[in-house]
């Protein structure tokens, strides 16, 4: 819930190897979450209220997760640096290589789309922001080169410019803490927040969320800034013995929020 704690518990049903479920994506016309599951290589699907609908195999390392306009998913294997387009029923529809494959996996991480279909995806490796056209076409790469420290940046949210200009806002979970990239602006600003944050998630009339992983003894937690005042240093609203015991596990690794 907005003010912090949970409504509802997820369960991924009987287990079936090694899960890890990280980032989400969440469809509200149609009523279903999506988890990517990269610990046993599938997408869980669930209805709004936490019943399970489906399991999609064949995903590669799902990483990054993403729900267009049109209610299709795109999907991020890690492992394979592709990108994949499902449709809700979990059929393949397109397929594009985001960077060429190589061992050793964070080759595409958080995915999120702007508000004029264009595809926004991480590159944890290469320290990339990647931009796509709805068909799959690199139009863009940014460098993630914020003042400071080397950069190790793991999920992206994209929202308008609430100032009503034409470039959208950019914000991005890192090694660093809170990151906003304004392209008209091509400037980054840090905000220190903490380190090896997880994920980041964007309502404007409620604010920016960041979600922190859980290293014992503190446990993971998930933090709320003003969303005017985000890039800055400062304050926010955070909640963490609601979604876990301390130190039970590593985590959450993403957030995201839905239309209520």
């Amino acid at each position: 819930r907005r003010d912090g704690p949970r409504a509802g518990v997820f369960r991924r049903g009987p287990r079936r190897g090694s899960s890890r479920p990280g980032h989400l994506a969440v469809d509200a016309a149609a009523g279903r979450v999506y988890a990517a599951d990269a610990g046993a290589g599938r997408v869980l699907v669930f209805s709004l209220d936490g019943a399970p609908v489906a399991a999609w195999r064949d995903v590669g390392v799902p990483a990054g997760i993403a729900v267009e306009a049109a209610g299709t998913v795109l999907v991020a294997d890690a492992a394979g640096g592709r990108i994949d387009r499902y449709d809700r029923d979990g059929n393949r529809m397109a397929r594009w290589q985001a960077v060429p494959a190589e061992p050793g996996g964070s080759l595409v991480g958080g995915l999120d789309t702007g508000p004029d279909g264009r595809i926004y995806a991480v590159l944890p490796r290469a320290a990339e922001l990647a931009v796509f056209s709805p068909t799959g076409q690199r139009t863009a790469t940014i460098r993630i080169a914020p003042p400071g420290a080397a950069t190790w940046a793991v999920d992206v949210d994209v929202d308008p410019d609430p100032r009503g200009q034409a470039a959208d806002l950019v914000w991005l979970a890192s090694s660093r803490g809170l990151l906003l990239y304004e392209p008209a602006r091509e400037a980054w600003t840090v905000n220190p927040v903490g380190a090896d944050l997880a994920a980041v998630a964007i309502e404007r009339a409620v604010g920016v969320h960041i979600a922190f992983h859980g290293v014992p003894p503190t446990g993971g937690r998930v933090l709320r800034l003003p969303h005017a005042t985000a890039a800055a240093s400062g304050a926010g609203r955070s909640w963490s013995g609601s979604m876990l015991s301390v130190g039970s596990l590593v985590g959450p690794e993403a957030v995201t929020w839905g239309l209520d």
